[in-house]
């Protein structure tokens, strides 16, 4: 365990610096990050240059705008708004030009676009001048004014009048930039002169009025035309030098743009740098931690390995070890019941015949030890099973008060010789039947009971049953054992219970016994997830108690289940032919002897291949089969039976009591089971109950 932790600890050292420096990578990559972020938010605002040189281009655009709307309609607002314009461009060209200090290219191109846009506000002023000079219709309003005030002499041209071409409809951009193209022409051998003649009154007719206005149309048209020709002579070195500004302005643009590109790479060409090498830097070092971290953890793992190797070899020598066990268990059983069921058998078949009375107290005596034995082998098999975890728990209804009145029952006789009061008492609150162990609980109480009977030499003893909690369909009962024997000591009440104890070594030279029967009614306790306890003091008695939780039976099914049938009328056996199969000769003719008494046609046989001759070429109505045969053991003897189809019931008869040994037979597929020493009246119900109902 301390090896694991040492492991667990590194692990977590190893993985605490990953995280470290994972963190510290992060932190570094994102802080970088963020200084580049913020950088470029400022890069990527508009650039002072771009800023003063779009506001430029707006501006020679207004200005051209006005200058356009000062020559039609000669607003002076206009050429205020233009003049302010002008003096706006001469600031932002100066602002410009100080950020261009720092590129030569950039400070030559903006020079050159200063000459364009220089050269195009001095053809706005030449526009302004121009449309200052031009004054629309003032030879019309001249002509109108002599009509109105004549002089008395005036030499008046004659004007050949001409048929003019019929209007057409042109937008205003074309009657602004092409009316030279579209008013009738006059030409100049058209109008002659005339003798002047002092006008009369009658001489301000239609005819002479017409001629008037045709002379002034025709002077003011001379003049359109020639402020036409000089306005799109004008406009168009304008829009050639707006191209030039335009072209100028797309250059800087690239420029512009080149030298935020250029900022952009470098800056981040330095942060990648930084956080390559800082990050290079934490993975130096981290594949140096986790290169240490591998070899340390290779080291704690193949230690480990070596050590999960010699746990499995440990593992199957203790399997083997434990399997050896079982089967020296086993034997022992098998060699010890063998013998003491003839012993008991033949004890009990010479109580049946005519003896004097020493001869019977003598056949008791033997019969009385032999019982004893088998409870000392009982125990010792009982807590290795329970060592080993193989015993289990039934679930069948049984009566509370039927198992302690069992118990009453086997000890009464010997606590009455004593002079001993024997009582038990049961809770009317305690359900008649519940679901459990009958078995177990029995052990339990026997081994309680026998050592109150076995303690107490005056006064009484007894075996309590309350009610102790109710829950829904479970009810827990406290069993209590109290006599007044010689008492334990308060320091072994902790050691009473553990296995191959007592309470000093004079109880055991007395009293005799194993010091096993309290560590196993502990452990069947346990088993059923109760508490086992004492209360006691030398001299004055002892009060063994335990709790056990037990469900309640369905209801209806009280009286039915859990109850063995008992088959009384031994005339079924008339006739009957049984096999046995066994090598022991004793305990053959014991079975032989017993079953002779009740006229049963009995064959034997001394082996395995034996019996199975026998049971393949003969009919018999049951096999009493011992498990443990030379050449063929009883499990394989009854597993080549069931593969013939053969259905003859037979009954295992065995010394081995493991659980194990029990499954292995119903497995192999025998019909019932008896464990050695048997009785008489056992035998004959087992083989009753397989016999076929009549």
């Amino acid at each position: 365990m301390k090896n694991y932790k040492g492991v667990f600890w590194k692990v977590v050292t190893g993985f605490g610096i990953t995280a470290c420096l994972l963190a510290t990578a992060y932190w570094i990559t994102y802080n970088n990050l963020d200084t580049l972020r913020n950088n470029l938010r400022t890069l990527s605002e508009l650039n002072p240059k771009y800023v003063y040189r779009k506001k430029i281009i707006k501006q020679v655009d207004e200005t051209e705008t006005y200058v356009k709307k000062y020559t039609i309609n000669k607003n002076k607002e206009f050429l205020y708004r233009c003049d302010s314009c002008i003096n706006s461009i001469g600031e932002d060209m100066y602002a410009l030009g100080k950020l261009a200090d720092d590129n030569p290219e950039y400070y030559e191109k903006l020079g050159k676009m200063n000459d364009f846009i220089n050269e195009k506000l001095s053809i706005a002023r030449q526009r302004i001048e121009l449309a200052n000079a031009y004054s629309s219709g003032k030879e019309l309003s001249a002509a109108i004014q002599r009509i109105a005030v004549p002089e008395k002499k005036t030499i008046l041209p004659v004007i050949e009048e001409k048929k003019e071409p019929p209007a057409q409809k042109r937008s205003f951009f074309s009657r602004l930039f092409s009316k030279e193209r579209n008013k009738p022409k006059v030409a100049a051998d058209t109008v002659r002169p005339v003798a002047e003649a002092a006008p009369d009154e009658s001489s301000f007719s239609a005819g002479y009025l017409k001629e008037m206005l045709q002379q002034a149309e025709v002077k003011e048209t001379e003049k359109s035309n020639q402020y036409l020709r000089e306005n799109f002579l004008m406009i168009d070195r304008d829009d050639r030098m707006h191209d030039s500004i335009s072209a100028m302005s797309t250059a800087l643009e690239k420029l512009e743009i080149g030298e935020s590109v250029g900022k952009i790479n470098k800056l981040t060409e330095e942060t990648t740098n930084k956080t390559a090498n800082i990050l290079s830097s934490l993975i130096i070092i981290g594949l140096l931690a986790m290169l240490l971290f591998i070899i340390v953890v290779y080291r704690e793992v193949s230690f480990n390995e070596r050590l999960r190797k010699e746990l499995i070899r440990e593992k199957k020598n203790t399997e083997k070890l434990a399997k050896a066990k079982e089967e020296f268990l086993a034997n022992m059983s098998h060699e010890i019941r063998t013998p003491m069921n003839v012993i008991m058998g033949f004890t009990d078949q010479l109580l049946k015949t005519d003896m004097n009375n020493d001869q019977q107290k003598f056949m008791l005596n033997i019969k009385r030890s032999s019982k004893h034995l088998i409870t000392v082998i009982n125990e010792i098999l009982d807590y290795s099973k329970m060592e080993s975890g193989v015993i289990s728990l039934e679930n069948i209804p049984f009566s509370v008060q039927e198992v302690i009145d069992d118990v009453h029952v086997a000890f009464k006789g010997t606590a009455e010789k004593k002079g001993v009061a024997l009582h038990y008492s049961i809770d009317e609150a305690v359900t008649k039947k519940v679901l459990g162990d009958p078995v177990r609980l029995k052990q339990i109480l026997l081994n309680l009971a026998g050592n109150a009977v076995k303690f107490t030499e005056k006064g009484s003893i007894e075996i309590r049953c309350k009610l102790w909690e109710t829950e829904e369909q479970m009810q827990t009962l406290l069993f209590e054992v109290q006599d007044t024997g010689i008492g334990i000591p308060g320091d072994a009440h902790s050691t009473i219970f553990e296995q191959f104890t007592q309470a000093d070594s004079s109880v055991t030279r007395k009293y005799g016994g194993t010091g096993l029967g309290l560590a196993i009614s502990r452990k069947l306790v346990e088993l059923h997830n109760g508490k086992i306890a004492v209360k006691s003091e030398p001299g004055k008695g002892s009060v063994f108690y335990f709790t056990i939780s037990y469900y309640l039976p369905p209801e209806g099914n009280e009286e039915q289940q859990g109850q063995l049938v008992e088959v009384k009328n031994t005339q079924l056996l008339n006739g009957k032919r049984i096999l046995i199969a066994d090598d022991d000769e004793m305990n053959k003719f014991l079975a032989q002897h017993i079953l002779s008494n009740y006229n049963v046609d009995v064959d034997t046989a001394g082996d395995g291949k034996e019996a199975l001759e026998k049971i393949l070429n003969e009919y018999f109505d049951v096999v009493l089969m011992d498990l443990h045969m030379p050449e063929m053991g009883g499990i394989e003897v009854v597993t080549a039976v069931r593969r013939k189809g053969i259905n003859v019931p037979v009954i295992a008869i065995t010394g081995n009591i493991l659980g194990s040994e029990r499954d292995k037979c119903f497995s192999a597929g025998m019909n019932e089971y008896i464990s050695k020493p048997y009785d008489e009246q056992e035998l004959l119900q087992k083989i009753i109950a397989q016999l076929p109902a009549v």
